[in-house]
């Protein structure tokens, strides 16, 4: 069925341009993460993105991550239709994909993968440069106070531990946040200029 989808009294609207895919899955977060209501695409916990994965022959094989649970899904798509053909069950409707199609039709399924992995590879490097490449939030007074008094704060607090006992972060944060309230409004003014 190539792209066919489901009938309309499964819930399908092809008319409206949506996906050809069934009702979507429940959005409920497990262990995994969100689920996709489209064919082929996964959430990957870890790499907190949309991963697309396909069977060619038998094998899995990994099709890249992405930010967009759509643009994932029409990664599936493209890879779907060059293994599988008309027969290809897609989440959109196949002849959207036409034009790139026919730009793919002189490669080999491999190299089609291997093209759609390397783009995926090539947009998440540019995400993670533009990211590198945003300035950093300028810390604010309190955040420098802290800053400054914290090396002091944990000698106090390590001296008066008791033999055997470890030094907490949240004993470390609350000892500099009772020093910043006993700070008069002059002084925190001058942190805050800085």
């Amino acid at each position: 069925r190539s792209g066919a989808g489901p009938k309309a009294s499964e819930g399908q609207h092809p008319e409206a341009g949506g996906p050809v895919r069934r009702e979507p899955l429940s959005q409920k977060r497990g262990s995994s993460g969100p689920r996709s209501q489209y064919l082929g695409v996964t959430f990957n916990k870890q790499a907190r993105m949309w991963q697309v994965r396909t069977n060619i022959e038998g094998k899995r094989h990994r099709l890249g991550h992405y930010e967009n649970e759509v643009m994932a899904a029409k990664v599936y798509d493209k890879a779907v239709i060059k293994i599988r053909g008309e027969k290809a069950k897609t989440n959109f409707e196949a002849k959207d994909y036409d034009e790139e199609m026919r730009s793919a039709s002189e490669m080999s399924k491999e190299e089609f993968i291997a093209q759609l992995r390397s783009e995926a590879k090539r947009q998440n490097e540019l995400r993670r440069k533009a990211k590198e490449d945003k300035p950093k939030q300028a810390k604010n007074g309190y955040q420098l106070f802290a800053d400054h008094v914290r090396d002091r704060v944990k000698e106090d607090l390590t001296a008066d531990l008791a033999e055997g006992k470890k030094l907490t972060t949240q004993a470390t944060l609350s000892a500099i946040a009772a020093l910043w309230r006993e700070q008069d409004k002059e002084t925190k003014e001058a942190w805050q200029a800085r």
